[in-house]
């Protein structure tokens, strides 16, 4: 009864200790300037490299694009995806592609903008759109920057990235734009994260 009683101190004591070293502590970077800066280089140096394999393989179709069930029944009925034009606003458009998509039988709901794993997405071409949409050394290190850090995925663990991201002109028009940081797991292919900045 001893022996367990005490085999079951030690375990506690253990935990304890590791629990203890687990303790995020203050970086000593955060009192060195220099150091701080040289850390976010080297952030914004693996997060560029890590973007660039992303979409230089999305170009070269080694990693697919999920796709909303709204987007893949527009392929699979072969309706164009609504896009504005001098005559149409987007609102429009979309209106007119649903009642196309109705027609043959498709009924559109909110679930529908989800990729499949049941995430809310912004178009994926729409992010693509915005590959050359640097994330700045100012954009962290300003009063108004963004607490961006590498961070792993939730799902695979593997590494990801930061870019930033914009609507296109016509959603700004039509009161519809937002701009800031998004987190990508380029294994996952999923849209981790997004910080507004600015919305219209």
């Amino acid at each position: 009864m001893n022996s367990s009683k005490s085999s079951c101190t030690i375990v506690i004591a253990i935990i304890s200790v590791v629990a203890i070293l687990a303790i995020p502590k203050e970086h000593k970077c955060n009192e060195n300037p220099e150091c701080r800066n040289a850390e976010i280089e080297h952030f914004l140096k693996r997060n560029d490299a890590l973007r660039n394999a992303f979409f230089d393989a999305v170009e070269k179709n080694k990693i697919a694009i999920p796709r909303s069930k709204y987007e893949l029944a527009l392929i699979k009925l072969g309706i164009p995806k609504p896009i504005p034009d001098k005559t149409y606003r987007a609102s429009d458009r979309y209106l007119e592609t649903v009642a196309l998509l109705k027609k043959k039988g498709y009924s559109p709901s909110r679930r529908d903008f989800y990729d499949v794993r049941g995430n809310p997405i912004y178009p994926w071409d729409e992010v693509l759109a915005c590959k050359n949409m640097t994330i700045r050394f100012e954009d962290i290190v300003s009063p108004y920057g963004s607490p961006l850090r590498a961070r792993r995925c939730p799902y695979c663990f593997s590494n990801t990235f930061w870019i930033y991201f914009s609507s296109p002109a016509y959603r700004w028009k039509e009161l519809m734009g937002r701009a800031g940081y998004m987190l990508i797991c380029p294994h996952c292919v999923k849209q981790l994260e997004f910080k507004t900045t600015v919305m219209s």
